[in-house]
Order: structure tokens, then sequence, then C-alpha cells
């Protein structure tokens, strides 16, 4: 019980900063497109943060996506739970 808290715990950390990434880091161009027109013609005006950080959010997204498949695996790790549930009985 206490793995399965601190594993969703972990996923929720990791999705919060996935969607930081996201947000702060993604080329701003692509987020344009989201945008209703009116804001957009507004938000061309703004640039990136600084002009390294559409590399650094890539690199924040992939840890990420690995720190997923990594809690998922960790989670799923004991086979033997997994396997039992889908055992049809001995007759």
């Amino acid at each position: 019980m206490t793995v399965t808290v601190i594993l969703t715990l972990i996923m929720c950390a990791l999705l919060f900063l996935m969607i930081w990434a996201a947000t702060y880091f993604y080329p701003w161009e692509r987020l344009l497109e989201f945008f209703p027109k009116d804001i957009e013609e507004k938000a061309k005006l703004h640039k990136p943060p600084f002009p390294a950080a559409p590399a650094i959010g890539w690199i924040i997204m992939v840890l990420c996506m690995l720190g997923f498949v990594g809690v998922i695996a960790y989670g799923g790790r004991n086979r033997s739970d997994i396997v039992s549930c889908f055992r049809l009985p001995h007759s």
C-alpha cells in the first residue's frame, strides 16, 4: 500500500513537471496554434525565456516519459500477483 502511494505521488510530480516543461520551455510557435486568433496576434510579441529553452524543455519531457515508464515497471515488478489473477483454477 505504501509503495502504491509513493508511486502515485511520483507520477503526480512527473505530470506536474511535464506540464510545467510544456508551458515554459516548449517552442512558442507550436503553442500559438492552440490559442484563439485574437490572443494569438498579441502573443506573437512574446519570445521564449532564453534561446536554449526548447532544448531544455525536450530534455525534461524525455526524462518525465522515462520516469513514467520506470514507475510503471517498478510498480508491476511483482509478477506473481499479476499472473495469479489470470490463472484458471485447477480442476
